[in-house]
């Protein structure tokens, strides 16, 4: 060490000292360490991270690619959507579109909307005349990967395939067929080989995601995936190389900024030992990766809010340095419009050219703050795996329910958070707007079964233009179910909306308000935003006016209450509905009101907004 690192480190040393004596001053004697939180993935964040946070990282394009796989930074591929259409035709001319607009890429996986192998031809004409780079998911119609199989020579670079792994999830594959679905992988991949841009196996996150995973369980639960296809690619006497080099990764991003960004980050460093251990080169140790924005944060209330969500999942996702990126429509969850699939092509050049962060090799390097981030979640993530892999891999976990059940706790965990207003959501749990009108969910795509003969059979049943359009068959391992945090909220909007279209308004509460407006107002905001997100309004009253034969709220500061207590026992002597006070009740009452009476910060929203809509005929019980 020079001797200026040397003064470096002492000066800095010292500065993180004064740092630390300050915070323990403003605390009150309490150390810096109060200040630490735990994320969900149980990584605890530190108040403040130093140089020594974020030594010994390699260069861009230096294996394990933390950094990124090249060594000069690339334009990431701008792959948007293509699914919302309604004709073969429509979506030829959205390819066209896309190239006319600036984009180098589309995404698609509406593939059950191709009807026949026609509609699979036009597509394949339209992605050769387009040059275009693809992102085509054939998970709800497998079949396609072998139409597609004699198209890839005249395809330029893109990603092609299904994740097996999800079809099993999705019921799309019986667990007894899983060994033939792996071979059709293969297959598949084995035709392409001499082609390394093109992309053929397919893993993804986003499903798991989307569940409710967190990112250690994303990433964990995806890797050990690859795992178990490599394990078994080996066994059947291949060299790993060729798979690895022609694998691609689709992950979410969600609204964890820096969390997310190490996420990519450490997804690079986890795939390039994972390739390592099975021989792997360093070219084939080099991840490609596809970030979706996220469908779980999103929700069809106060829809313009999802703006800023995507915004910053795309982001993080050019941070974290992705290889191909689809920024969802914010109306997505209500099937999308042509001015927010505008809005999110645009999303890429406020990023790329007016940000100019496809310019900038590794724009989150050397951050103490993501640099230890991404170790840390690395680690926890290669940690889990391991576990994964101990209890017999992927399919064990999914066979024993054991990753159903891993998925729904932290999927549960996130929902209670919202129910009891820990986690916000603008729109939904917090500043509700009324007028917000909800639709009703469009309906699921379909689903193929993954076809029961071999690659190459089907294969030749397209070339001899045979009907190869298979119904869906019903796979027997227990489902985990793709949600949006915000729809327990969303379901109670849609039932206050419809008493609305029945009774000319929406539900009213009768609010008795005790004291002055400047002593009882804090309260009746609280009252009014909380029955907001449950699509209801507050109407203010006296308590000598009130209708006993209705859910009443009392509201005011506890000495009002105290005040007014004859008049209250009163009422609630009286009253055949519930009585509900604002607040935590004066000590001195005793427990007069119960807990579920209480209107409190830290009170089930969700499940007392649901008793409150029976009570008063908005929704049956």
């Amino acid at each position: 060490m020079s001797k200026h690192q040397r003064v470096q480190e002492e000066h800095q040393s010292g500065l993180e000292q004064e740092w630390i004596q300050a915070v323990s001053r403003a605390l009150k004697g309490k150390p810096a360490d109060t200040l630490k939180t735990v994320t969900k993935e149980n990584i605890i964040l530190k108040p403040l991270y130093s140089k020594k946070d974020a030594l010994h990282m390699p260069e861009p394009g230096s294996i394990p690619y933390t950094r990124g796989t090249q060594p000069v930074k690339e334009m990431w591929k701008t792959a948007q959507s293509v699914n919302q259409y309604t004709s073969i035709h429509d979506l030829c001319a959205a390819l066209s579109s896309a190239c006319e607009k600036g984009m180098n890429s589309f995404y698609f996986s509406s593939v059950s909307k191709l009807v026949s192998e026609k509609d699979a031809s036009l597509l394949a004409n339209s992605m050769k005349e387009s040059n275009l780079h693809y992102m085509v998911d054939c998970g709800e119609a497998p079949h396609l990967m072998a139409f597609f199989a004699g198209s890839l020579r005249e395809f330029g670079g893109g990603i092609i395939g299904t994740d097996p792994y999800e079809a099993l999830m999705l019921g799309q594959l019986r667990d007894e067929d899983m060994l033939h679905a792996l071979q059709w992988t293969a297959d598949f991949t084995e035709a392409s080989a001499d082609r390394l841009n093109q992309k053929t196996l397919l893993f993804k996150g986003d499903y798991v995601h989307n569940c409710g995973a967190d990112a250690v369980q994303e990433l964990a639960y995806t890797f050990a995936k690859a795992v178990d296809y490599m394990n078994w690619y080996r066994q059947s006497g291949k060299t790993c190389d060729l798979a690895a080099k022609k694998t691609a990764f689709s992950f979410s991003a969600g609204s964890q900024f820096f969390m997310e960004i190490a996420k990519l980050r450490a997804a690079r460093i986890i795939w390039s030992s994972i390739v390592s251990a099975f021989g792997g080169d360093p070219e084939a140790q080099k991840l490609y990766v596809h970030v979706k924005t996220s469908s779980y944060n999103k929700s069809k209330l106060d829809v313009h809010v999802n703006l800023l969500r995507t915004s910053t999942e795309a982001f993080s996702a050019v941070l974290g340095n992705a290889d191909a990126i689809t920024v969802l429509p914010f109306d997505e969850a209500d099937g999308g419009s042509v001015l927010s699939e505008r809005i999110a092509g645009n999303i890429h050049y406020l990023l790329s050219e007016e940000s100019l962060l496809g310019k900038v090799n590794d724009p989150s390097g050397g951050s103490f703050y993501i640099e230890s981030l991404t170790k840390e979640l690395a680690e926890a993530a290669w940690e889990k795996m391991i576990q994964i892999e101990e209890k017999g891999g992927f399919l064990e976990a999914l066979r024993s329910g054991s990753l159903q059940f891993d998925v729904d706790n932290t999927s549960q965990k996130q929902s209670d958070g919202l129910f009891t207003q820990q986690v916000k959501m603008i729109g939904v749990n917090d500043y509700a707007n009324q007028e917000d009108q909800i639709h009703e969910s469009r309906e699921e795509s379909r689903l193929f079964h993954w076809p029961e003969e071999s690659f190459s059979s089907i294969q030749k049943k397209y070339e001899k233009g045979e009907d190869v359009w298979t119904q869906p068959a019903q796979g027997r391992i227990e489902k985990i179910k793709p949600v949006r945090l915000a729809e327990p909220y969303e379901k109670l909007r849609m039932h206050a909306q419809n008493y609305a279209r029945r009774n000319g308004e929406l539900p009213s509460v009768q609010v008795a308000v005790f004291g002055s407006l400047k002593e009882y107002k804090p309260r009746l905001d609280f009252l009014t935003g909380l029955l907001a997100s449950g699509g209801m309004i507050p109407t203010v009253t006296s308590i000598s006016d009130a209708d006993l034969s209705k859910p009443l709220f009392l509201c005011g500061q506890n000495a009002a209450y105290i005040e007014c207590e004859k008049d209250i026992q009163h009422v609630v002597n009286e009253a055949s509905a519930d009585v509900f006070i604002t607040g935590r009740q004066p000590e001195e009452w005793d427990g007069r009101f119960s807990p579920d009476k209480e209107m409190t910060m830290g009170m089930n929203r969700l499940v007392f907004l649901q008793n409150l809509h029976v009570a008063l005929g908005v929704a049956n019980k």
